[in-house]
Parts: structure tokens; sequence; C-alpha cells
């Protein structure tokens, strides 16, 4: 009984580990490509800097165009 116990404890824990590293190994990559992404997309396109700060002259233009 002890043994059965033992040896189910042991599996677990190879299941657990198995299924973290896979984790792992699957959202590294993920997160690697979104950050290139968003750095190629701030490369090409300057108007993306975060985080936005209206221009005074953007905002005046707008508000003209609301009335």
């Amino acid at each position: 009984m002890e043994m059965l116990k033992y040896r189910i404890k042991c599996c677990l824990i190879a299941l657990n580990r198995t299924v973290f590293w896979g984790l792992v190994f699957i959202c590294i990559p993920f997160t690697l490509g979104m950050s290139l992404m968003w750095v190629t997309a701030l490369d090409h396109n300057p108007k993306l800097v975060y985080p936005q700060k209206p221009v005074s002259g953007q905002r005046g233009s707008r508000e003209e165009e609301e009335r």
C-alpha cells in the first residue's frame, strides 16, 4: 500500500513538472514574438508611442469638429 502511494506521488510530481516546463516553453516564444512584433510596429509607425499624450493642436481641432 505504501509503495502504491509513493508511486502515485512520484507520477504526479513528474506530471506537474512536464506540464510546467511545457507551459514555459510554449509561453516564452509567444511573449518574445509579441514583443518583437511591438518593436517592429514602433519602428514602422512612430505614432504608436505609448502612452499617447494628446497634442494641443489635435485637441483643439477635435473640439472644433464636435461643434
